[in-house]
């Protein structure tokens, strides 16, 4: 099967009789399917869906000199103006599990802020997205002879919603931005705490699986 366009055209050879080519139309078969949008609220990465993750840092800062961070204050959760971001369950769940990530590299959560030589922060977000496949069934055989009947396509549209989880680490001397991680991937309605738990824990672990980067050289 081969995909195209809802609205191209296909010309065929000339025929054995001489005739000038003839041109079949697509009948276009199209079927709208909606996904139910998934609540911001809940934010947790699609359940079978690989995580799209980025980095970025500072070639230039020796990482080896950060051992302790500090929580920069979550969204205001009474606060609805920023959405998805200001679920207080959802920033609790993050923070337990950069904590634990973090403190597997040996990295150590300090309550003041004057004791901290990094900055952590979260940024959440979530997007409305369209998937949109065709496919072409090509051309039908039968009374229409060697050249069958007309083909169709088949386009279905869904609708579904990017999650974002971003990291920041902000040196806390100069509060400059020193590393940057962030994951991806289509939200998905979970069923009860546990399972955002864990996918949150699994977003997480994915951003920092390859924190610190390399030592500067």
């Amino acid at each position: 099967m081969m995909a195209r366009k809802a609205d191209d055209s296909f010309e065929s050879p000339s025929r054995p009789d001489g005739e000038r080519p003839w041109r079949v139309k697509e009948r276009t078969m199209t079927n709208l399917k909606t996904m139910t949008l998934i609540a911001l609220v809940t934010w947790s990465l699609g359940g079978c869906s690989t995580f799209h993750v980025t980095s970025d840092y500072n070639p230039e800062i020796d990482f080896s000199q950060y051992g302790t961070y500090f929580w920069l204050p979550a969204p205001d959760p009474t606060d609805k103006t920023n959405g998805a971001q200001n679920d207080g369950l959802l920033n609790q769940r993050i923070e337990r599990a950069v904590d634990a990530v973090l403190s597997k590299k040996g990295m150590r959560r300090v309550e003041e802020r004057a004791d901290a030589s990094l900055l952590v922060t979260e940024h959440i977000n979530a997007k409305q997205k369209l998937r949109v496949n065709t496919t072409n069934y090509g051309y039908g055989y039968g009374r229409w002879g060697y050249w069958g009947g007309p083909g169709y396509t088949d386009t279905t549209v869904h609708q579904y919603q990017q999650g974002t989880l971003i990291l920041d680490l902000i040196d806390a001397k100069n509060k400059e931005l020193v590393w940057r991680g962030s994951a991806q991937s289509q939200l998905r309605d979970m069923k009860t705490p546990q399972e955002r738990e864990k996918r949150v824990r699994a977003a997480v672990e994915a951003i920092l699986a390859k924190y610190p980067p390399s030592s500067k050289k």
